[in-house]
């Protein structure tokens, strides 16, 4: 499943709009869980920029406001899919197909290259997810204290009870909640101790961080206090700490 998302996302990104909503359409229609709308949402998105690159903005409008209402409801990322800024993207798109201003002939053909230049350059962004245990009061406590700063670098949180974090993961519940998961801006899975060595490439301030993790000893000690925390961590706070 996974594999058909990125094509699809890889086919939008090269301007491929309709074969990327056809591709996304096999993955859309094996789905039976809450994540369908999200998922139907990104497919009529795509073929909304299929419609205005045919000029064909009436349908692109209704097309984007189906779009709208299947994310009324949803708040959070999926597969570390961008789609907010996609529909931003896309709504400054509409704009400018639907410049009232645009009377003439000629202001018409302007406004359609217009249209054709900005859907050159739209792309589906994505963000990188960091999977924490929820069923852990310091996982829980520690995320809720860090969102708003890795938020800032592209760095969204995700509890692993998550529907997708679930059927990514492909491990039981023991395996799945072991130690700390990250799903990257490249659909890279990573775990453990990479998790944070990412992050801290990913945020300017830690990066002298990693050039002393290069230090042999250094590198050792992280690895340690890293592995005594992540089989520890429930007792640090146990009060909050839930039953899966």
């Amino acid at each position: 499943m996974l594999v058909i998302l990125i094509e699809s996302v890889r086919l939008f990104n090269k301007g491929k709009f309709f074969q990327a909503h056809e591709q996304l359409e096999e993955l859309w229609k094996s789905y039976d869980s809450r994540d369908r709308c999200y998922y139907q949402a990104l497919i009529q998105l795509m073929v909304t920029c299929h419609l205005l690159s045919e000029n064909r903005v009436e349908g692109a409008i209704k097309v984007t406001k189906r779009a709208v209402n299947n994310l009324k409801d949803y708040n959070s990322q999926i597969a570390a899919v961008d789609i907010i800024r996609l529909l931003k993207d896309i709504y400054e798109i509409l704009e400018i197909a639907t410049d009232s201003d645009n009377n003439t002939d000629a202001n018409d053909k302007t406004n359609s290259l217009k249209v054709k230049l900005a859907l050159s350059r739209i792309k589906i962004h994505t963000k990188d997810v960091i999977f924490y245990d929820d069923t852990c009061g310091f996982c829980s406590n520690l995320a809720k204290f860090n969102i708003g700063f890795v938020n800032s670098f592209g760095i969204e949180f995700s509890p692993l009870s998550n529907d997708f974090a679930q059927r990514i993961l492909k491990l039981p519940v023991p395996s799945r909640t072991d130690e700390i998961k990250m799903f990257t801006q490249d659909f890279t899975l990573l775990s453990g101790i990479d998790v944070f060595l990412c992050i801290l490439s990913k945020i300017p301030i830690f990066v002298p961080i990693l050039w002393i993790l290069e230090i042999p000893p250094v590198r050792s000690a992280f690895k340690r206090s890293y592995r005594l925390i992540a089989e520890n961590r429930y007792k640090f706070n146990p009060s909050k700490n839930k039953v899966s």
